[in-house]
């Protein structure tokens, strides 16, 4: 990329007056005039205008912005020239070559944000980032306030195919080696599982409730 922009701001400088039907003599000096506007900004913006994650995001986007509508710009100016190639092809490749590549370079970041974005929420609507999110909240206490429930295959097995529960946080069969409790929203785990879960999480792994809720006696399974 570097190699690119040398190339091409090289190519501006050497080739400047050579006739090109479009202003592509003229596309790299507006891009590092406005990286130089960015560098004189960034200080200023970051002391009084960021507060928080979401206003640096904002801020963010706004500084790039004006980038990324001059690579656009950029793709039209190669897109529409007609004699340019031939004219001043030396300026004319060199800057295609820049432009394209700062798209490709603007496509892949902004595909990563998204997968982030995507990953991210996923990973919270499945509990995955309770242990980060809910650090210090957690409360191991509210799992040893929770009903005990008596093992008894008959009320423990799954209907469905007949085969005895599981624990949903080890998936380990259950039995009457290891304490099984009862969350108020009627899910069972393990004690020593969901103590574990509890560290960092107040929340029922399967439905989000809390299981800081009113305890009630065991309900047949």
């Amino acid at each position: 990329m570097v190699g690119t922009f040398l190339k091409a701001f090289i190519a501006t400088i050497w080739d400047y007056s050579i006739p090109c039907d479009v202003p592509l003599n003229n596309y790299m000096l507006i891009f590092i005039m406005m990286q130089f506007v960015m560098c004189e900004l960034t200080p200023y913006i970051r002391e009084h205008c960021v507060h928080g994650v979401t206003s640096r995001i904002v801020v963010v986007a706004v500084q790039n912005l004006p980038v990324q509508l001059l690579i656009f710009y950029g793709l039209y100016l190669v897109n529409s020239a007609k004699t340019c190639q031939e004219t001043n092809p030396s300026l004319y490749y060199s800057v295609a070559v820049f432009i394209y590549l700062q798209l490709i370079f603007m496509l892949v970041l902004v595909g990563l944000i998204a997968g982030g974005i995507t990953l991210l929420t996923w990973a919270y609507r499945n509990g995955l980032l309770d242990a980060f999110l809910n650090k210090n909240h957690g409360n191991v206490e509210a799992v040893k306030a929770l009903p005990k429930v008596e093992f008894n295959p008959d009320q423990l097995t799954d209907p469905e195919d007949g085969q005895l529960q599981e624990c949903p946080i080890c998936m380990e069969t259950y039995s009457a080696e290891k304490t099984i409790v009862e969350t108020p929203c009627k899910h069972l785990f393990h004690e020593e599982c969901l103590t574990r879960w509890c560290e960092g999480s107040v929340q029922c792994p399967l439905c989000r409730a809390s299981i800081e809720g009113q305890a009630t006696d065991p309900s047949p399974v």
